[in-house]
């Protein structure tokens, strides 16, 4: 029997990475001031830029993004939790669309190629490979990045924005150089830059470039949830890649077929209008809960895990709205979905970030009995019932949050 987190593998790298190549152009966190409207406190060290560091910035930004084509290998781990994914594979593009990466990813071998037209993923060994249009310019080459594992985020911003740099130095960052280091025989520029101050919205990235190109060799980040490491050697700028390279000829016995749809992340009967699915459990201090109890007032039902949180603004929007709305009846309850070794932790994060709502948690991941029920392959997923006990929006945005719990509110 396949295990909750391994069914949410393929679903948790492509959040994860499509999350983190978010933040690196200054999505991460949400402003001093904003953060203080949620209740967050923040550092009164002031952040500093070295102008120099920003210099070296935009030599990277402008030498990735100025490349016509490239080649290299990549060694790359991901880690959220207690859980990691490694890869390793070469990787080659060229502009305006076209791309190739051979990785393998936990002794798993896949290729994908895109020629410009359809993008091409195949797994060695199996008998069928996918195909997908793939029309349009340097998107295609970002999503070959991405789905190979060969960038979490920054490689792909800086080849696809013109004004990377000036997208990272955002107010509430710091920026800095640090030692300068040689990683695979090559001389590097090291600068280090620092988003986020609350506990959960924190990460610490670390860029190494060649002091020559000026194009990337290292990419660290290390978050409060999340950390990664993205490594590239014998790197080439502007080589001249053979048309064939983005060809595919599939071998004999190899059939074309559509990629798997992608599995919902939760029910589809979980759907405005309908009645939540009904349960039954004790929160942390042993209390029990049911929807029943919350008749007459707006729920939100909050599933999260500690482990995996891809959104650092997503506890500071539950917390301004509860902090808010909630002497007007206003209630959250957290499905909270780690391990059980992970029980303190998430008693002390709920204290450190001002979760003063009820969380019931059983240690089981996403095999645990209320996600179970919910049938949910998400890290996240939130669903605000009404007065009437009917579900009134599913999954809404940090900003989408505040407007429908007053709207609730007001039913």
């Amino acid at each position: 029997m396949i295990s909750a987190r391994s069914r949410l593998l393929p679903v948790l790298f492509v959040a994860c990475s499509t999350v983190i190549a978010t933040t690196v152009l200054g999505a991460l966190a949400a402003s001093d001031a904003n953060a203080q409207e949620a209740g967050v406190s923040r550092s009164s060290s002031p952040p500093t830029i070295d102008p120099e560091a920003k210099a070296v910035l935009e030599q990277i930004a402008n030498a990735e993004y100025n490349l016509s084509s490239y080649s290299s290998t990549f060694v790359t781990t991901v880690r959220f939790g207690d859980y990691a994914i490694n890869g390793h594979g070469t990787l080659c593009y060229a502009r305006p669309n076209k791309a190739f990466a051979h990785t393998t990813r936990d002794s798993h071998e896949e290729t994908i190629i895109c020629d410009g037209a359809q993008r091409i993923e195949f797994t060695d060994g199996a008998k069928k490979y996918t195909t997908k249009s793939a029309s349009g310019g340097v998107e295609n080459i970002l999503a070959v990045m991405m789905r190979s594992g060969a960038s979490a985020g920054t490689l792909v911003e800086l080849v696809m924005q013109p004004q990377a740099a000036a997208e990272i130095v955002r107010p509430g960052m710091s920026l800095r150089r640090a030692p300068d280091e040689i990683i695979d025989g090559i001389p590097v520029d090291v600068i280090e830059f620092t988003r986020g101050q609350a506990k959960g919205d924190r990460i610490r990235y670390t860029i190494a470039a060649g002091k020559q190109d000026h194009l990337l060799r290292r990419v660290s980040y290390n978050g409060d949830t999340a950390t990664g490491t993205e490594t590239y050697t014998n790197v080439i700028a502007n080589p001249s890649i053979p048309a064939s390279k983005f060809v595919f000829t599939p071998k004999p016995g190899l059939t074309a077929t559509a990629p798997d749809p992608t599995p919902p992340l939760f029910d589809p009967r979980v759907k405005v209008g309908a009645i939540p699915f009904s349960f039954t459990v004790k929160d942390m201090q042993g209390h029990p809960h049911s929807l029943r109890a919350y008749k007459g007032k707006v729920l939100l039902v909050d599933f999260w895990a500690m482990n995996f949180i891809m959104d650092p603004n997503h506890i500071p929007a539950i917390v301004a709205a509860y902090d808010k709305y909630h002497l007007r009846g206003f209630e959250v309850l957290g499905i909270e979905m780690d391990a059980a070794k992970d029980r303190t932790n998430v008693l002390q994060f709920t204290r450190d970030n001002h979760m003063a709502w009820p969380q019931i948690f059983d240690g089981k991941y996403w095999g645990g009995h209320v996600a179970d029920i919910y049938h949910l392959n998400a890290p996240r997923l939130w669903v605000l019932v009404g007065r009437n006990g009917k579900i009134v929006t599913v999954d809404p945005t940090n900003e989408e949050l505040d407007p429908a719990v007053e709207k609730a509110l007001a039913q």
